[in-house]
């Protein structure tokens, strides 16, 4: 192979390492932002998620620049990882196999905590709905109005009216 090849495997191996890093990141995000909730931080919450932001729009940018190492390297930059050594006719680098084993294994990771936060989330905002259809309910004024099992009773009177229909 040519230093050309080897110098973008090389290139290769680095962003995938960057786009680890990253993932790191995002996960200890999603960790801190759960530890928030259970806390009971809204401002904290949101301020968790603004970083998750953030570090979602870095990954998607070393996803970039990984399409276009990609690019570079076997003119397909949409190439899965598992058949990069089949594109290039050769066995892979070590450090790439084992750069492409601990982004697969950090990405599980992030996978679960960002499951377990979406399942946290929910039932924060269930609860939280529940909470406040229970309070608004209980602060309603009465209704003006009469429901269908509600009727007026007309107030009695001892004495009866009588009108004489002849005169």
């Amino acid at each position: 192979m040519t230093s050309a090849t080897e110098t973008a495997l090389a290139a290769l191996t680095a962003a995938l390492d960057s786009e680890r890093r990253i993932l790191e990141q995002l996960r200890e995000a999603l960790i801190t932002q759960r530890a928030t909730l259970a806390a009971g931080e809204p401002t904290a919450v949101c301020t968790e998620a603004d970083l998750i932001s953030r570090i979602l729009l870095t990954l998607q940018e070393a996803r970039r620049h990984r399409a276009a190492v990609l690019d570079e390297l076997v003119h397909d930059p949409r190439l899965p990882l598992t058949r990069l050594a089949a594109a290039l006719g050769r066995p892979l680098p070590q450090a790439l196999i084992d750069a492409q084993f601990e982004l697969r294994r950090i990405l599980e990771g992030v996978m679960f905590d960002a499951a377990v936060n979406r399942t946290v989330l929910r039932r924060v905002l269930d609860s939280g709905e529940s909470y406040l259809h229970s309070l608004f309910a209980a602060a309603q004024p009465a209704s003006p109005s009469y429901t269908a099992r509600e009727t007026r009773e007309e107030p009695r009177s001892s004495s009866a009216l009588f009108v004489n229909r002849r005169a």
